[in-house]
C-alpha cells in the first residue's frame, strides 16, 4: 500500500516510517485511514455510518490491537484525545491507545486500572507486535482463575528459630498479586526492617516470572551495598530459573533477556531516559521513602508499568510553617500518595509495633542518655571560636565566639569527643551479639561513630 506525501498529513508520514522500522507492514498489520461502517445501533448512538482512523495496528488474524490519532495539537487535544477513548476503543475495542503530534507521543493501555489509570502518558517509542502479544498473553494469564503457586521455601514457611511460620510474607503476596492481576499501578508495602521485605519481594518475583504475569522486572535501591546485598543474598536464590543482574550506565540492552535487573537510583537517574518506556513489567522501589524526590518521580513515571514502594518508616508530608510548597510536590515527598494510598494506609502493613506483639521481632526498651554536651545544647547553647578541618585537622579559628545549638549538633558541626562518648555508652549498655541499628545525620557523621565504636570494640577484643 503506497501513500503518497500530499495525501498524508505531515505528522502521519513520520509516524508511519518509525512503525516500519519496527516491523509493522502498511497494508497489512498497519493500516492508514481504515474506515469501519457502524451497525445500525451505533450509527443511531454516534450520528454517523462510519469511523475513518488515522492508524490502525493489527494481528496477523486481522484483529485491531492499536488506534493512533495524529491530531494531538494543543488547541485540540482533548478532542484527539476523547475521540480515542469514546468512540474509537468503544467501536474497535482495541487494547492500546496512541496520541501523536510532531513533538510527542502519547499512550493507554485499556488494561490500567488505579487512582491515575485514566491519564495518557508520553512514551519515547511505539511497541512492537511482538511487545504488545506478550501484553495481552500477559494480561490473559493475570484474568484466568489459575491459582498462583508461592515458594514456602523463599518467603511464608516455617522459621524454626521463632517456632511458626512467616505467614504475612504469604499474605503480602497475594494481596500484591491480586493488585497488579486487577491493572492497579501504584503499590506500598509498609514492613518493619527484620521481618523480610527483600525475601518477600524475591517470593513475589519468581512467581510473577513463573506463572507469565511478568517478564522483566526492575529492583531499585539507593546504595551500591544494598544493590550487591539484593543479588547475592536475595534473587540468587532463583538464579538457576531466573536470571539476575546489576545495572551499570549503559550496560542494560546487554543484559534484556536477563529477567530481574537490580539498579542504584543514581545509575537509572543517568541513563533512564535512554531506556524504552515499556522496557519493565513491574518496577520494585526498596527504601522508597528515600529513594524517590520531586526530580526522582520523573523517572519512575518514565516507565509505563506498575510499581511497588517498599519501606519500613512511610513518610507523610506535611509543608513546615511559612514554607510554600504546592499540593503537587507536597504529594510526591508523601510515601502514601505517591504510591498510590490516598488514604494513608498501605497496600500491606505489618509494622514494627505488629511484629513484636507476633513474636516476630524482639522487644525493646527506650534508654534514653543525655551527654553533657547535649545538656549544654539544650539549654543556652556551647559556645565555640574555633573549628577543625575535618582533613588536615587544623584550627580554624572563628570570627567571633559563636553559639552552637542542639539542632546544630551532626548537622552543621560535627563532635568527634561526643561520638566516642556515644560508642562507650553503646558498649556499656549492650552486651556481645545483640543486633543493633544505629542511625546517624549524614555520611560524616556515620564514619565519625563507626571509628569510635571500633576504637571501643578493639578495646573490649584485647581484654
Amino acid at each position: 500500500m503506497a501513500i503518497n506525501d500530499n495525501e498524508a498529513q505531515s505528522v502521519d508520514i513520520p509516524v508511519i516510517k518509525a512503525l516500519e522500522a519496527i516491523g509493522w507492514k502498511l497494508g497489512d498489520t498497519l493500516l492508514y485511514q481504515p474506515e469501519y461502517k457502524l451497525s445500525e445501533v451505533q450509527q443511531q448512538e454516534y450520528n454517523c455510518q462510519s469511523i475513518k482512523t488515522d492508524l490502525v495496528l493489527q494481528d496477523l488474524n486481522g484483529e485491531v490491537i492499536a488506534v493512533i490519532e495524529n491530531k494531538l495539537e494543543k488547541k485540540n487535544e482533548k478532542k484527539a484525545i476523547a475521540k480515542l477513548r469514546l468512540l474509537y476503543a468503544v467501536i474497535l475495542k482495541p487494547r492500546f491507545l496512541y496520541a501523536c503530534s510532531k513533538e510527542r507521543i502519547l499512550f493507554y493501555d485499556m488494561a490500567w486500572r488505579g487512582l491515575d489509570a485514566g491519564e495518557f502518558k508520553r512514551c519515547n517509542e511505539f511497541l512492537t507486535l511482538e511487545q504488545m502479544q506478550l501484553k495481552k498473553k500477559q494480561h490473559r494469564a493475570a484474568t484466568q482463575e489459575k491459582p498462583i503457586v508461592i515458594d514456602s521455601l523463599l518467603a511464608g514457611g516455617y522459621d524454626a528459630v521463632i517456632g511458626k511460620t512467616r505467614y504475612y510474607q504469604t499474605d503480602c503476596i497475594e494481596i500484591l498479586i491480586d493488585r497488579y492481576k486487577q491493572g492497579e499501578t501504584k503499590m506500598l508495602v509498609h514492613m518493619a526492617t527484620g521481618l523480610g521485605k527483600t525475601r518477600t519481594m524475591v517470593a513475589l518475583t519468581k512467581a510473577l516470572l513463573a506463572h507469565g504475569l511478568a517478564r522483566k522486572i526492575l529492583f531499585v535501591v539507593d546504595r551500591v551495598l544494598l544493590a550487591e546485598q539484593a543479588i547475592d543474598d536475595g534473587f540468587a536464590l532463583i538464579s538457576k530459573e531466573y536470571t539476575s543482574t546489576r545495572l551499570r550506565s549503559g550496560n542494560y540492552k546487554q543484559h534484556k533477556h536477563t529477567s530481574i535487573h537490580v539498579v542504584v537510583i543514581d545509575t537509572l537517574e543517568r541513563i533512564f531516559q535512554e531506556m524504552p518506556n515499556q522496557f519493565y513489567d513491574l518496577i520494585i522501589v526498596d527504601e522508597c521513602h528515600r529513594s524517590i524526590s520531586v526530580s526522582r518521580k520523573l523517572i519512575f513515571d518514565h516507565f509505563l508499568c506498575p510499581r511497588i514502594g517498599l519501606t519500613a518508616t512511610p513518610k507523610i508530608a506535611v509543608a513546615k510553617k511559612d514554607n510554600e510548597v504546592s499540593p503537587e510536590d507536597l504529594a510526591i515527598r508523601d510515601t502514601y500518595k505517591l504510591f498510590g494510598c490516598e488514604t494513608q494506609e498501605a497496600t500491606y502493613t505489618f509494622d514494627l509495633q505488629r511484629g513484636i506483639e507476633e513474636g516476630f521481632l524482639a522487644e525493646y526498651n527506650v534508654q534514653e542518655i543525655l551527654t553533657h554536651l547535649t545538656r549544654e545544647a539544650q539549654a543556652a547553647g556551647i559556645p565555640i571560636e574555633y573549628v577543625l578541618d575535618p582533613e588536615t585537622r587544623k584550627r580554624i579559628d572563628l570570627p567571633k565566639e559563636k553559639k552552637l545549638k542542639l539542632e546544630q549538633l551532626e548537622r552543621k558541626y560535627l563532635s568527634e569527643e561526643r561520638c566516642d562518648r556515644i560508642a562507650e555508652e553503646i558498649r556499656k549498655n549492650s552486651s556481645y551479639g545483640e543486633k543493633m541499628i544505629i542511625f546517624g545525620v549524614s555520611q560524616a557523621h556515620c564514619y565519625l561513630l563507626c571509628n569510635a565504636l571500633n576504637k571501643v570494640l578493639v578495646v573490649i577484643n584485647s581484654e
